[in-house]
């Protein structure tokens, strides 16, 4: 058997643009495809996910498949928006369209790096979010 590079873990790549599976894919992840986020679920439930990426899509769409998901498999997950239609960067968009990054077709070329800022922010915040869970509990088990 060849030796293989490990990656990242499985991106759910929700478009058909090559370009934002090609970047994806460099910037270390398993390549799935889902065409739609109808199609997104059930691969989410049946197969771990680090990544899915969609193009622009109409947000209620895209609203739809984050809100169907668990708030921990939410925060497990990255959720990626990618396409000629965005900001990179753009912190609102992103929150408007529940992604954790929005990246222009343009700047497909610094998705790595882009990406690994975006995680490490979030994991950040996660951590601070799971201690005050933990304390939390602490608190209340205290009290039992």
């Amino acid at each position: 058997m060849a030796d293989t590079l490990p990656t990242r873990g499985v991106a759910l790549i929700c478009t058909e643009d090559e370009r934002i599976k090609a970047a994806v894919a460099a910037a270390g992840y398993s390549i799935a495809d889902a065409p739609t986020a109808a199609l997104a679920l059930p691969e989410l439930r049946h197969r771990p996910i680090a990544l899915v990426a969609f193009d622009p899509m109409p947000e209620r769409e895209t609203l739809a498949f984050v809100d169907a998901l668990a708030g921990r498999r939410r925060r497990e997950l990255f959720v990626l928006r990618c396409g000629d239609g965005v900001r990179t960067g753009d912190r609102f968009e992103a929150w408007q369209s529940s992604a954790d990054l929005v990246v222009h077709a343009d700047d497909l070329g610094d998705l790595p790096q882009l990406l690994e800022g975006a995680r490490q922010e979030k994991d950040a915040f996660y951590d601070r979010f799971r201690e005050a869970q933990a304390a939390a509990g602490a608190r209340l088990g205290a009290h039992a």
